[in-house]
């Protein structure tokens, strides 16, 4: 009888290994999708940045068109951008996940430093071409 306990207990334990194992994966796809963003960001980098965003993008009136026209502006209209992520927080459930994140932004144009801190909440949701922020933006 121990045996048997030692057999379940052992299989029980790497199946909860193997489930940690596959959120971990998973959010570390996600934390890829953001910092792809961010450096899309930082980098001006319009093709970068929109690659982190689905098609299907919807913010209230902004879809992914104008989001996009949106960051085109913003990266022609400065020198350089710094973005820093302070903390964030990832829940996965499913094909739908959640970032929390506080972040600092620096906009350079010319001798003027415009700044901003904050803290969004950007909803992701996994498709065929992996893991594309939805809303939150």
């Amino acid at each position: 009888m121990p045996q048997r306990r030692s057999v379940w207990l052992f299989l029980l334990l790497g199946w909860g290994i193997w489930i940690a194992s596959c959120s971990g994966g998973e959010e570390s796809k996600v934390n890829q999708v953001l910092e792809s963003r961010r450096l899309g960001m930082e980098r001006k980098d319009v093709i970068l940045y929109m690659s982190s965003i689905s098609p299907q993008y919807r913010e209230g009136e902004r879809d992914a068109d104008l989001l996009r026209r949106e960051a085109m502006e913003m990266m022609r209209g400065c020198d350089s951008i710094e973005m820093k992520i302070r903390g964030r927080e990832v829940s996965i459930q499913g094909d739908r996940a959640e970032a929390i994140q506080s972040y600092e932004i620096r906009i350079h144009r010319g001798s003027r430093v415009g700044s901003a801190q904050g803290k969004e909440r950007i909803v992701l949701v996994k498709a065929a071409e992996g893991w594309r922020i939805v809303s939150g933006l």
